[in-house]
């Protein structure tokens, strides 16, 4: 559960990254290649995090302290939504 975890974290600060660089030009608009770029890495980010959240799930009782803490770090990866395109 904790690779799970770390991964759901690191390809969450994956998809923010190519949020923030959508614009890969640098002429302010985003066109659909650019957004997909995003969009994807938005996906991706997405099924890490179900993947986590499963494997969490699948955490016996007797570890529950272990288990609320992957949960809060879960909880901390908020949706995310690609940059609408502007091109």
């Amino acid at each position: 559960a904790e690779a799970a975890v770390k991964a759901a974290e690191d390809a969450h600060v994956t998809a923010q990254d190519a949020i923030a660089k959508a614009d890969t030009n640098g002429d302010g608009l985003i066109t659909s290649a650019e957004q997909k770029v995003a969009q994807d890495a938005i996906d991706a980010a997405k099924g890490l995090k179900d993947l986590a959240e499963t494997a969490v799930g699948k955490l016996p009782d007797t570890v529950q302290a272990i288990k609320d803490g992957y949960e809060e770090r879960l909880d901390k990866l908020t949706d995310l939504t690609a940059p609408a395109i502007s091109d």
